[in-house]
């Protein structure tokens, strides 16, 4: 049964704006080199009024949890979780939706 992997993300407030710029970018092209998941989609709110702060979304369809499970711990997404996530994010939110 496929797992929805959704991610919302506050970026620190400190960040340069050339930082806060290059996230989604170096977040997309990580994400594209993690063998793991289809139907990825990564960026910001549609409207601004009901996203609580989250500057960014990220939603992953993977096959079942054997694939979250190994997706999780992949070194291409570990490394950007302990790089550009740890770095650069202030608060995370992620949850799974089994459907």
């Amino acid at each position: 049964m496929p797992i929805h992997h959704i991610v919302l993300f506050k970026l620190k407030p400190e960040l340069s704006q050339e930082d806060r710029d290059s996230f989604l970018t170096i977040c997309q092209e990580g994400l594209a080199k993690v063998p793991y998941g289809t139907n990825d989609a990564m960026g910001p709110p549609m409207n601004d009024a009901f996203a609580r702060g989250y500057e960014y979304g990220l939603y992953r369809c993977l096959k079942d949890v054997e694939e979250l499970q190994a997706y999780r711990t992949c070194p291409e997404h570990m490394e950007l979780i302990n790089g550009v996530v740890k770095e650069r994010v202030a608060e995370m939110c992620s949850f799974q939706i089994q459907a």
